[in-house]
């Protein structure tokens, strides 16, 4: 039988892991059946075998600024899970620990009524080496085709939807390729699931020229489906280039010549 931890959890720092969707009802660190060490923090979880665990102490008298949320330690490359001022125990591994994402729609769908992903990059694996392996490590293929990355491919969880759901991306995105999105519009028809698809033609990762409208369709989306109002009607933001010339301290002049982000 399992063996669970629950959290010692100070509600005055509530403010600070809230929004991490941490529930300390059920969050805490897990030894499984099988030898597994899991520490599961809102949104946040890593795992790893016992045996990689060197060593554990506790540790005691936190500052709050350090001991509210989860955060990195560039210290000495950890992760802490902060919920008290008082004590709490630190785990050592011998090799370095995957850390998961949850998605926040998918894994609290009951809780979660509206999303919009833009440009996202919903499977590592379909992403820059350069950035997945640098906060997940290498990926591990399992014997029976699984993966470490399976956990973080957004395509596998989206059965679980059941709110209002908004992707958009451009097609010419040269820093996330469209396909990651296609993936998860592809699982979502797959398992039948309503959802809203907006692909903004010859733009790239920031939209471009239609930063302006993308921002509107945003607010349109949650004003509609979260505040249950009517937004205006095709509102008209101000320019592109009114807004570039904003951002580079003058007035806009009329010049429709403009930098791109």
């Amino acid at each position: 039988m399992a063996d669970f931890f629950k959290y010692e959890v100070d509600k005055r720092l509530a403010p600070f892991w809230l929004p991490l969707g941490l529930h300390p009802s059920t969050d805490g660190v897990t030894i499984t059946d099988d030898d597994t060490f899991q520490a599961k923090f809102g949104f946040v979880k890593l795992e790893t075998p016992v045996s990689n665990i060197d060593g554990a102490h506790i540790t005691r008298d936190y500052r709050w600024w350090t001991a509210a949320g989860a955060r990195l330690s560039f210290v000495d490359d950890g992760l802490t899970f902060g919920t008290n001022t008082a004590a709490g125990m630190r785990a050592a591994s011998e090799r370095r620990v995957d850390l998961l994402f949850l998605d926040p729609a998918q894994d609290y769908p009951d809780f979660f009524k509206v999303g919009i992903a833009e440009s996202g990059n919903h499977d590592q694996r379909d992403y820059e080496d350069d950035w997945a392996e640098k906060w997940s490590g290498l990926e591990v293929k399992n014997a029976d085709g699984t993966s470490n990355y399976d956990s973080q491919a957004n395509q596998n969880f989206v059965k679980n939807l059941k709110g209002k759901l908004l992707l958009a991306h451009g097609s010419m995105d040269n820093n996330v390729p469209m396909n990651n999105t296609l993936l998860v519009v592809e699982a979502l028809i797959k398992a039948n699931k309503d959802f809203d698809l907006l692909i903004i033609p010859n733009v790239a990762h920031g939209y471009g020229e239609a930063t302006q409208y993308m921002t509107r369709r945003r607010w349109d989306y949650f004003v509609k489906n979260l505040a249950g109002d009517i937004p205006p009607r095709e509102y008209e933001m101000k320019s592109y280039a009114s807004v570039m010339a904003a951002m580079r301290g003058g007035p806009y002049d009329g010049d429709d010549e403009y930098d791109e982000p």
